[in-house]
């Protein structure tokens, strides 16, 4: 069964970054990583397996996106567009309708001010609907595949990630820069958390931090 951290399954306006989403044509719950921009307007940037499809396989152009426990007939704070995805990076992002107000602030944390490269040893910290606020290292990165685990001192119980933080973003702690899309968590019997380098997410998204 999965676990929510109640204020994060909340609904939020203006919509923010940490909190609860799920899509019309998914088949569970995730995170809002963050809000982000172009040209066109504002998106919410999440996994490809929360926004689209678990699977991986393709989408249909308008699908809905809800904030955490909708009911038939509630309206869609976003929707999916062609091309705003990738199944490579499990990324995807999904237009906010309009008059939904929406800030690029994360739950619990504040304001991330830029995307950075992941850095082996650099100290991050997740907004998660399933875990809430927890913090790790980077311990490893290959290529745009990052690798984060609970810090040494820290209680062997500790319980990094889990089910339903997925499309949530490990930002720097030092830097308040967003350095990961966070997307599996552990591996195997081992604590840990998997995800893709922002900079890689963002490029694919064609998205930017500021409008």
């Amino acid at each position: 069964m999965v676990q929510y951290a109640r204020t994060h399954a909340l609904t939020y306006r203006p919509l923010i970054g940490g909190v609860g989403i799920t899509a019309q044509g998914g088949l569970g719950i995730g995170t809002l990583g963050l809000i982000a921009y172009d040209d066109s307007g504002t998106w919410m940037v999440s996994n490809y397996h929360v926004l689209c499809r678990h699977d991986l396989s393709a989408f249909a152009e308008g699908e809905g996106v809800y904030q955490c426990f909708f009911q038939t007939g509630d309206d869609p704070v976003g929707r999916l567009v062609a091309g705003r995805a990738s199944t490579q990076l499990d990324c995807a992002a999904a237009r906010v309708e309009p008059g939904i107000a929406a800030e690029p602030w994360v739950l619990e944390f504040g304001a991330v001010t830029a995307f950075a490269a992941p850095e082996v040893g650099r100290r991050v910290i997740k907004s998660g609907l399933a875990t809430g606020i927890t913090e790790g290292i980077i311990r490893e990165v290959s290529g745009d595949r990052v690798r984060i685990e609970p810090p040494a001192s820290f209680p062997a119980r500790y319980n990094l990630s889990d089910i339903g933080d997925s499309g949530s973003v490990w930002i720097d702690v030092e830097t308040r820069s967003a350095r990961v899309l966070h997307s599996l968590t552990r591996d195997g019997h081992t604590e840990a958390a998997f995800g893709y380098a922002m900079p890689a997410v963002m490029d694919a998204l064609r998205l930017r931090l500021a409008p």
